[in-house]
């Protein structure tokens, strides 16, 4: 089980869909899944939270530093639905949970494997979920099955 979380949240275009700002959409929403988190009982270490952004190997090495239980990033994506990738056995079934989640609340899902990822290498769970993950179903969908 997942006690220790490393949170990674892309957030770093200020592309303007007419109604919010991406970054400060998914800052917002890196602070309200932070604390929702924390009342359950996770640790959280959150990586390129803030500009100037990590690149991949200094993201790498405070990971490693970390040495979480699992991965979870969230990437804003223009397409509606969700796109649920994950990395090691245990993080397929979690996303297969998490599709089924969200279909049953009426939100187009699909899973992949991601094959590599940087950060992924030395932790067996690695989840990282791209589209619509500002709605609260989302993000019910997610930690429910954390």
């Amino acid at each position: 089980t997942m006690k220790r979380i490393y949170l990674g949240i892309c957030g770093k275009t200020d592309k303007n869909d007419g109604f919010l700002i991406e970054k400060e959409a998914d800052f917002c929403f890196t602070e309200h899944l932070v604390k929702e988190l924390k009342r359950l009982g996770y640790e959280v270490k959150v990586g390129r939270y803030c500009p100037p952004y990590h690149d991949a190997l200094e993201r790498y090495m405070e990971c490693k530093r970390y040495q979480p239980d699992g991965i979870l990033e969230f990437h804003s994506r223009e397409s509606t639905g969700v796109l649920v990738s994950y990395h090691g056995m245990e993080a397929k079934e979690m996303a297969e949970k998490i599709e089924r989640n969200l279909r049953k609340n009426g939100i187009m899902a699909e899973i992949k494997e991601k094959r590599n990822h940087s950060l992924s290498y030395d932790c067996p769970m690695y989840l990282v979920i791209e589209g619509e993950f500002h709605k609260e179903e989302v993000l019910e969908a997610v930690i429910r099955e954390l």
